[in-house]
């Protein structure tokens, strides 16, 4: 009788290593997907500050340096791929060097993978596009969000306008008729608008 289960029993231990395979085989490729997936996502999210940068770059270019159309896809494409690491950019000009003229950045980069490639995926390939438009801006009578200095506050509160008060920035240049502004908003006649080209 003890020869006979010492028997049975040897001839079952083959069936753990063909389970031990399996599990090794989905847990391996659950490992891929936590890492390797994770890894890619990190990628994109690099990618598109890359686009980002190339776009915003690219459209500085077109509307205060140089318009011209190969200067400015140089410029996008470098800060992609030189400044930023993506392995590709193409760059895409509609209207260049006028107003309003758009600048669109697409960026790519492959990658090897951990784990990924025991379960037929060797390598991962992630990207991200931006767009950036220069020129003023068409809505709300040309108005932009801007930025001012503490010296330009002062000059406008020591004429007049006090802490609390609303005043409105504007750029002459890209003023448009619209009969929808009031120089004097607060009615305490003075003009709350502050116009001036040379953003």
């Amino acid at each position: 009788m003890k020869e006979w289960l010492i028997r049975n029993l040897g001839e079952e231990t083959g069936q753990a290593l063909i389970q031990v395979s399996i599990a090794l085989i989905l847990l391996l490729g659950c490992a891929a997907l936590a890492i390797d997936i994770s890894y890619a996502y990190a990628q994109r999210r690099n990618m598109q500050n890359a686009a980002d940068a190339g776009a915003l770059a690219g459209a500085y270019q077109m509307c205060f340096v140089d318009p011209t159309q190969g200067t400015v896809e140089t410029v996008a494409g470098n800060y992609a791929t030189v400044f930023n690491r993506a392995q590709s950019a193409t760059v895409g000009l509609s209207h260049p060097g006028v107003s309003g003229g758009l600048i669109t950045v697409t960026t790519r980069i492959t990658t090897p993978t951990f784990l990924a490639g025991v379960i037929g995926f060797p390598e991962i390939s992630t990207g991200a596009q931006a767009v950036a438009a220069c020129g003023a801006a068409n809505q709300a009578c040309g108005l932009w969000p801007v930025a001012f200095d503490a010296d330009t506050y002062a000059d406008i509160y020591d004429g007049g306008a006090g802490c609390g008060d609303q005043f409105i920035v504007w750029n002459d240049d890209t003023i448009v008729d619209c009969d929808v502004y009031d120089c004097d908003i607060n009615n305490d006649g003075q003009d709350d608008v502050l116009t001036g080209g040379d953003r």
